[in-house]
């Protein structure tokens, strides 16, 4: 069995699992909402000997299901250019 080459000049290798903390660090949620995503079916977990891993398949499809954000723009502030205007207002 070889070894893949990694460092400078090298592609990383894609990962295809991933535990619950890197999730939670990934994603940026907390360890319930992990469990949570996992029971309602959204992740996929696997067990690997003892431990629980998730997808990256999973998780893509996941990020993919998001809807996206609702930005709104606020009204521009007018900026204060010199101390005697900072005084008037």
């Amino acid at each position: 069995m070889s070894i893949p080459p990694y460092g400078p000049g090298h592609e990383p290798t894609r990962r295809a699992l991933y535990s619950p903390k890197e999730i939670e660090q990934i994603l940026g949620i907390s360890h319930a909402t992990v469990y949570r995503l996992l029971a309602a079916r959204r992740l996929d977990g696997r067990k690997l000997g003892g431990r629980t891993v998730i997808t990256a398949e999973s998780i893509n499809r996941l990020i993919g299901s998001l809807p996206p954000a609702q930005v709104r723009l606020r009204q521009a502030v007018p900026a204060v250019t010199s101390v005697s205007e900072a005084g008037a207002r």
